[in-house]
């Protein structure tokens, strides 16, 4: 027996409902063969699980596999054989058009037939087909906001500089302090086209070029933090090279992240009253080579480092913070020491993120700007 599509979707849903019970549908989104989340999610939702970043009017396409069970009287006329032809193309009329989203049917695969007795009914039997659809879903696309995670208090992001020296980039968290880290003169770095990942950012010369706000810094040491960096490094010349440093201007206490040491590693280095902590990353950097960087402390002691997944950890004691921070270079250390390299962008939150924010943060970041 063959079923005319076309004539099954005029018909819904009086031709189901006089003949077949669809007594279950479940849906699914597959990812690979893990990652999974019920299609029911809302699609901003749904891209921050899967880490998918489209621009803002972009459609994604996601594999979707959905599983119905069918029921259907023998006294209709059906039998196995004719309900297991029947069966894909049922699924298939039926899921269009209750998904008219839904594009390429590739396939209604029937799992299983069986012949069940009716409950409670003597003699009564039914045929039933545990059916899987697979098809492909276009979702609206969705652009991942970094402030949808809580604590966001710096956010500077070089993909949206024009082309030319920048004297000023934005902190793109209103109210959020500084205001903008800024440059004069020499000391403009400049916003370049299609350094990672195809899209602009700012090559600092290694020599003069650092944007800096000597007053105000986002975040203080004696509470917790994170911070995402993506920056590459073009020189492997024994030194220190910093994209991103605060401190106090009265004392020694410092965060920051920089390239370089006598093992050409990426350290996130912080410094209090009692001891100086540099914890340096698992793997030696390549020039040129797009990183992201997360570094993530707690109120006890406890920091890592993260570098395109790999984590280093360390829990010197280095005490209470020794004075408050309050000024912020991007692309040096305090005007020295400066980045010969590129940096993408720079995310800092006031609090330790969980696991999970991280791993979303890093994923965002990662697809971006390194393509991954």
């Amino acid at each position: 027996m063959s079923l005319n599509v076309a004539t099954l979707e005029a018909a819904l849903p009086a031709s189901l409902t006089s003949a077949l019970t669809v007594i279950t549908s479940a849906s699914q989104v597959y990812v690979g063969d893990e990652q999974r989340v019920t299609s029911q999610t809302s699609p901003q939702a749904l891209w921050q699980r899967l880490g998918v970043e489209t621009e803002p009017a972009g459609i994604a396409e996601v594999e979707m596999r959905w599983t119905y069970l069918l029921r259907v009287e023998q006294a209709t006329g059906w039998t196995a054989a004719t309900f297991q032809v029947a069966a894909r193309e049922i699924v298939a009329a039926y899921h269009h058009s209750r998904n008219p989203n839904v594009t390429g049917m590739r396939s209604a695969e029937v799992r299983s037939i069986t012949l069940q007795t009716n409950p409670g009914e003597t003699g009564a039997q039914a045929l039933e087909a545990v059916v899987v659809f697979s098809g492909v879903e276009s979702i609206a696309g969705y652009v991942f906001d970094p402030a949808s995670i809580s604590g966001l208090v710096a956010h500077f992001d070089s993909s949206l500089e024009s082309a030319g020296s920048v004297a000023s980039l934005a902190n793109l968290v209103s109210g959020g302090v500084p205001a903008a880290v800024t440059a004069t003169g020499t000391a403009q770095p400049t916003a370049t086209a299609a350094q990672m990942n195809g899209r602009t950012a700012l090559v600092f010369d290694g020599t003069t070029d650092t944007l800096r706000d000597a007053d105000e810094c986002p975040i203080q040491d004696d509470a917790a933090w994170t911070i995402f960096v993506v920056a590459s490094c073009s020189t492997l010349v024994s030194g220190n090279y910093w994209p991103l440093e605060m401190s106090d201007s009265g004392t020694a206490a410092k965060i920051g992240i920089y390239f370089g040491g006598s093992d050409d590693t990426i350290h996130l280095y912080v410094c209090r009253a009692n001891g100086t902590s540099q914890v340096a990353a698992a793997v030696t950097y390549a020039i040129n080579t797009t990183y992201v960087i997360c570094a993530r402390a707690t109120a006890a002691n406890a920091r890592s480092i993260m570098v395109n997944g790999t984590e280093s950890t360390d829990t010197v004691a280095v005490g209470s913070t020794q004075g408050t921070l309050n000024r912020i270079s991007v692309g040096s250390n305090e005007g020295t020491q400066f980045l010969p390299g590129i940096i993408g962008e720079i995310l800092i939150y006031s609090g330790a993120l969980s696991d999970a924010d991280r791993t979303t943060v890093l994923t965002h970041l990662n697809s971006k700007w390194r393509g991954v």
